[in-house]
């Protein structure tokens, strides 16, 4: 931001330039051991508002379609990259398998069979950093990895060998498709017709 110039005309009345405006500060905003400046005396010019293309690590393209309003896409192709270049950095277990689903029903259904085993995973300390990361790639475009991560985000605190080879399956289920991308598409009306998981 930048200051504008202003100028006092008498008791609370203020002038300014065009386009800028006024800022509200408190007492408590001040930097410890000065004081409070005048809030009658801080005005701040704002940029003019753009269209965002990337908002908490979430890549947005937006794409004019003639006839058809638009279609915006949603995607976080680098952030699902690192995920995955950190877990081989961590686990150097060699390359990851290429996938094509992050978890099989069979896998699902026996995750949790000898749960009660002496034997705990190999990445049992880090299972929580990796799932928090992944969580946060299914929230934000992700929505295909919601349910692996559901069923095995309950065995964190009992981590098992099964659970390392389901996490290495989810992590190279994401290598193999790191560019999938949410989508909206416009209804012509102004609204949001239908959303999608893009294959790329």
């Amino acid at each position: 931001a930048v200051n504008c110039q202003s100028n006092k005309i008498s008791g609370d009345m203020t002038e300014t330039q065009p386009g800028c405006e006024t800022r509200t500060t408190y007492g408590d905003d001040a930097p410890f051991g000065r004081a409070a400046e005048d809030p009658s005396k801080m005005f701040f010019r704002m940029d003019a508002p753009v269209e965002a293309t990337r908002f908490l690590g979430i890549d947005i393209q937006r794409i004019e379609i003639p006839g058809r309003g638009y279609r915006v896409i949603l995607n976080q192709s680098q952030y699902a990259q690192y995920i995955v270049d950190q877990f081989i950095t961590l686990h150097n277990d060699g390359p990851l398998k290429r996938y094509q689903t992050p978890m099989t029903d069979s896998a699902s259904s026996t995750l949790g069979i000898g749960e009660e085993s002496v034997m705990i995973g190999q990445l049992a300390a880090a299972a929580p950093r990796v799932i928090g990361s992944l969580l946060y790639l299914m929230r934000g475009t992700r929505c295909d990895l919601a349910t692996s991560l559901s069923i095995i985000g309950r065995y964190v605190s009992r981590w098992s060998p099964k659970c390392d080879e389901a996490l290495r399956r989810i992590v190279g289920y994401v290598q193999t498709h790191p560019t999938l991308a949410l989508v909206f598409q416009e209804a012509g009306n102004g609204s949001t017709s239908s959303c999608s998981i893009l294959w790329g």
